[in-house]
């Protein structure tokens, strides 16, 4: 027996693409894009409130820094 039509005999078979693992697979992807955005939008947050509440941490004083 070829070796090619062994491996496809083990694997299942023809398959056709189902619609809803492709929906699901989609879905997945976008919630996990928005979950990646929101977490960017987090540290953004963070970091201006950092800057709010201690303005000159960002700033290295020029006279204390060798130049």
């Amino acid at each position: 027996m070829e070796s090619n039509l062994a491996a496809w005999m083990v694997g299942g078979g023809p398959r056709s693409a189902d619609p809803h693992d492709a929906r699901d697979r989609e879905q997945l992807r976008a919630f996990l894009e928005s979950r990646r955005a929101a977490r960017a939008e987090r540290l953004g947050l963070i970091t201006r409130l950092r800057q709010i509440v201690q303005p000159n941490a960002s700033r290295p004083d020029p006279a204390c820094c060798p130049a």
